[in-house]
């Protein structure tokens, strides 16, 4: 095999990835975060109710956990397939935009599979989702990094790439 050529897999589950892992997570996370939930508000341009974060901290394979950047995340509310969140709890979230459509949408990868209440205090993440997973259902925020893809090796590329964002993904 030649060692410059990248691997494509293709993943006959392409439109309904498990999400059940937290490298699977991070692989299609634009940028992962913990955060506290902030108000509903109106915003046309993302096409509806969005609720919008203030980011504490930016979780990075290379960094660990970086002070907060230049993100202000959204995500939509009140339609099929959204993930609800509560006004003032803080939570991990991984999160993406989605372009495969003509009006780009933000949301949490892989639905409540990819959001994350965290305890400050402590220094855990609990998942959210029920669903059935390989993630423990509490771990430190250590853990959680520690299983973050290691940024030196290639990823495989997904054919197609996946509608991250819509409710086949995400559960809705």
């Amino acid at each position: 095999m030649d060692p410059t050529r990248s691997t494509i897999v293709i993943d006959p589950n392409t439109y309904h990835p498990n999400y059940d892992t937290i490298p699977s997570l991070a692989g299609d996370s634009i940028l992962v975060f913990i955060g506290t939930a902030g108000r509903l508000f109106h915003d046309p341009s993302a096409g509806g109710t969005v609720r919008a974060f203030t980011v504490d901290r930016v979780l990075d394979a290379l960094d660990g956990i970086v002070p907060q950047c230049c993100a202000t995340p959204e995500i939509p509310q009140g339609h099929p397939g959204d993930v609800p969140v509560v006004s003032g709890v803080t939570y991990l979230v991984f999160w993406t935009i989605d372009s495969s459509t003509a009006a780009p949408t933000s949301c949490v990868v892989g639905g409540t599979r990819g959001l994350f209440r965290y305890d400050a205090a402590s220094e855990t993440v609990t998942r959210v989702s029920m669903l059935p997973s390989h993630i423990p259902t509490s771990l430190t925020l250590a853990q959680l990094v520690s299983q973050f893809p290691d940024p030196g090796q290639p990823v495989p590329e997904r054919v197609p790439t996946p509608p991250v964002c819509s409710p086949s993904v995400t559960g809705g």
